[in-house]
């Protein structure tokens, strides 16, 4: 199963208002995996929200790990 959900337009300032976004379970997320930004991965608990110059990835411990790109 794949852990996209849907797009959805979500407000970023930096890019100038509203954009399709594309959504993320982070729960269906598997090790190795990169979600790049702009995004928003839900979780149970929070909500990640990934700017357009960063990126989100899942090491092999299952930990996730916010880079700038």
């Amino acid at each position: 199963k794949t852990a996209f959900l849907s797009k959805r337009p979500v407000y970023w300032p930096e890019l100038g208002g509203m954009k399709d976004t594309n959504i993320y379970d982070i729960v269906l997320l598997d090790c190795g995996n990169i979600v790049e930004g702009p995004a928003i991965i839900e979780a149970p608990d929070t909500t990640y929200v990934i700017p357009e110059t960063y990126k989100f990835s899942i090491d092999e411990y299952k930990n996730g790990i916010f880079e700038k790109i």
